[in-house]
């Protein structure tokens, strides 16, 4: 499976509960990306296991106490705001760790 369905570079899933994912990545992200971008967005991705119970609570619990409209708005900002958040602490440990190397 890749991330092409949703046109992301990649994107990643989190086992409830706990500090696992899997990263689906794009079908060019070996061609179409230089090494520094890789590296990036797979920290990215990363960083997604340790943002993601904050999501998980909010979306199981939210909606039913501030209703539909209300949901809707504290979503999109939540989700804008962690996805920002964590390409901000992306940028700064990404050019700590070695260059992906994509398996050829």
């Amino acid at each position: 499976q890749s991330a092409d369905d949703h046109e992301a570079i990649a994107e990643c899933h989190v086992t409830y509960g706990r500090k696992v994912l899997t990263v689906y990545l794009s079908k060019d992200f070996a061609t179409a990306h230089g090494p520094d971008e890789q590296r990036q967005c797979l920290v990215h991705e990363l960083i997604h296991a340790h943002t993601d119970g904050v999501a998980v609570v909010m979306k199981e619990s939210l909606p039913q106490l501030v209703g539909n409209p209300s949901w809707n708005v504290i979503w999109q900002t939540m989700r804008r705001e962690i996805e920002l958040t964590t390409d901000a602490l992306a940028d700064v440990v990404a050019p700590m760790l070695p260059p992906f190397n994509p398996p050829r």
